[in-house]
């Protein structure tokens, strides 16, 4: 069975469909609809699960990442 992805939701009016980020850190970033339900935001991360593992994997190869310059 492979691992549970965490990921943060931020739910926006403005927004009007529902974005995945991968981020470098490979922290996973959901940014919603404000009326969009806990339910349809799981299957739809789970529907695109292959692609942040693929997207996670390519970043992971940059790890670990610089420190951030002043």
């Amino acid at each position: 069975m492979s691992p549970l992805l965490k990921y943060s939701v931020t739910r926006s009016p403005r927004r009007r469909t529902l974005a995945i980020e991968v981020r470098p850190d490979l922290s996973i970033a959901v940014l919603a609809p404000a009326d969009s339900g806990d339910e349809e935001i799981a299957a739809k991360v789970a529907g695109r699960r292959r692609w942040i593992v693929r997207q996670q994997e390519h970043f992971r190869r940059y790890h670990p990442l610089p420190k951030a310059a002043r």
